[in-house]
């Protein structure tokens, strides 16, 4: 290959000329990268790896600027705009990557219109920062904003269009969840990316940002340790649910078994990469209902079910079943525990199983399954344990209501701020005797 004339120093290396030829060159160099066969496994091994591994994005990176060498000279300074402006074009979000990569970054949201003018606009939120208007350079084109839609969904099995596929939810390999919607389903194109790997959700990180307390924390390894409490975990959109619900699988032991079930794939696999975890995911379209993953978890060994984002239609069948197995948890969307007890038993009406029942009995069913809600919520800027509550029965199995344990007291003067307080409520008998029966000693249960 001949090597061509020096390029000019740009700082925005888009506007070259040359760019475009290339970034031609690198796709089809990083497509087709030569060796051995084991040179070619471990090159397509890093390329899936690079947003999850720091090692393998610089591997990609290094093989780009190797290759580029061969063929171009230029400044050193050229060099490295360029390897990063065409590492985020290729494989990533384009002119805003550096947002991708940013520490901190918790959700980015970008929404464009095409009509009268194309125009693009972008929010972030940082942790621990309201949401804010990004201010910077963005996507002047439809294609440019379509190429980094198409990025995100690159190690997917899902792609979108404005025509029969205009909305896509999908899991990057990283744990980021993506949403994107094309016209056909609203008003503009838009993506939201809601980023889960900046913060490792464990109970002690949690303690340290404030999301729960030290005395709370023992409660929930009290539960989690005795494999026979069913949990829900609840709160509105983009309070952590299962990025909390993922913090309480880490305590578990690494040789325990847990089989997630779920149609968006959120498990933290850094947080959890020593453990058991098996996740079925639902593709109605191949016959791979909720129900059949259930039944499969039943023939498990697993000693948890998990299902984040649980819905309506199979709600009945994953009562019966974590009574059956025990140690079950799930998230829904309810502001209270009180109030989640209707929802649910809402959910349990749209199964298609549950027809004619009365509340009083749905609810009996639900109890019997479901011993302790979870109650997350955002104050201000920072995500609250907002409560920990026990449901009630009573002999004859019947729901009784709900037994506060804990609860965020916000201040009535500055509502964003607030302490934590224990209501002096105690664990029922019964459940303090079903703990008990299942491994935690009575002495242990009597603070509680």
């Amino acid at each position: 290959m001949v090597a061509v004339e020096p390029l000019k120093h740009v700082k925005n290396m888009r506007k070259h000329e040359r760019y475009a030829e290339i970034m031609l060159f690198v796709e089809a160099s990083m497509s087709d990268p030569g060796g051995s066969e084991e040179d070619q496994i471990r090159h397509a091994e890093m390329l899936n790896k690079a947003e999850i591994n720091n090692e393998a994005k610089a591997y990609v990176k290094d093989v780009m600027r190797r290759n580029i060498q061969a063929v171009y000279k230029f400044k050193q300074d050229d060099l490295d705009t360029l390897i990063e402006q065409l590492y985020g074009d290729i494989y990533g979000l384009g002119i805003l990557q550096h947002l991708d990569d940013k520490e901190g970054v918790a959700e980015i949201f970008i929404d464009a219109v095409e009509w009268p003018q194309f125009k693009c606009m972008v929010h972030i939120k940082e942790n621990g920062k309201p949401q804010y208007r990004y201010d910077g350079p963005v996507y002047e084109t439809l294609d440019q904003l379509r190429s980094a839609f198409d990025n995100m969904l690159r190690f997917t099995s899902q792609q979108i269009n404005a025509y029969d596929n205009a909305s896509v939810e999908a899991t990057r390999p990283n744990g980021d969840r993506i949403q994107i919607s094309a016209p056909k389903d609203s008003s503009s194109w838009w993506m939201r990316i809601r980023k889960f790997n900046n913060f490792l959700p464990t109970i002690d990180n949690m303690i340290k940002a404030g999301t729960t307390t030290r005395e709370m924390a023992d409660l929930i390894r009290l539960f989690m340790r005795s494999y026979d409490v069913n949990m829900v975990v609840m709160g509105a959109l983009g309070t952590a649910k299962t990025s909390t619900m993922n913090g309480f699988l880490s305590e578990d032991p690494i040789d325990k078994g847990i089989v997630a079930i779920v149609e968006v794939d959120e498990m933290n696999r850094e947080l959890l990469h020593d453990h058991l975890l098996t996740v079925l995911i639902i593709d109605e379209k191949r016959g791979r209902t909720f129900d059949e993953h259930l039944a499969t978890s039943l023939r498990s060994s697993a000693y948890r079910i998990i299902v984040p984002e649980s819905r309506g239609r199979g709600f009945p069948t994953l009562v019966r079943t974590i009574n059956q197995i025990r140690g079950g948890m799930f998230t829904i969307h309810a502001a209270d525990a009180d109030g989640g007890m209707y929802v649910m038993t809402d959910m349990y009406r749209g199964g298609i199983d549950s027809q004619g029942e009365t509340e009083e009995s749905i609810q009996s069913k639900i109890v019997q399954s479901v011993n302790v809600a979870i109650v997350m919520r955002r104050i201000g800027n920072t995500i609250r344990m907002w409560e920990i509550t026990e449901y009630l029965q009573d002999d004859r199995g019947r729901y009784m209501g709900t037994n506060q344990l804990f609860r965020f007291k916000q201040d009535p003067e500055n509502p964003a701020e607030g302490h934590y307080e224990r209501t002096g409520n105690r664990i029922s008998e019964r459940l303090r005797k079903r703990m008990n029966e299942n491994g935690i000693p009575m002495s242990e249960l009597e603070r509680w």
